[in-house]
């Protein structure tokens, strides 16, 4: 059974609606820091409303085209709009290896 550190994340930059987010290269140290400090290491099984949250505050910060991506939502759903920001998240730690 794999555990969470063989998971692996999507090149982000291939994934449908990675127009929709901020450029993470372009972001600040800072506001990479934030968004890693909600971030904590949440499982979404574990703690699905800490998710829930950092969700919120990527959507509130970090979407450049909300109405995109609440389209990319309608048209995909809650799985696929989780999977684009777990891979945006990589990205914004580093990228894909």
């Amino acid at each position: 059974m794999p555990t969470t550190t063989d998971v692996e994340i999507p090149d982000f930059n291939t994934l449908p609606g990675h127009e929709l987010m901020r450029d993470p290269h372009r972001m600040l140290p800072s506001e990479a820091m934030r968004v890693f400090a909600m971030a904590g290491g949440i499982q979404v099984d574990d703690d699905p409303s800490a998710y829930a949250d950092l969700l919120a505050y990527v959507e509130e910060h970090c979407v450049v085209d909300l109405d995109g991506y609440q389209k990319f939502y309608a048209e995909h759903g809650l799985n696929a709009t989780m999977k684009l920001v777990t891979a945006w998240l990589g990205e914004l730690a580093g990228g894909a290896d």
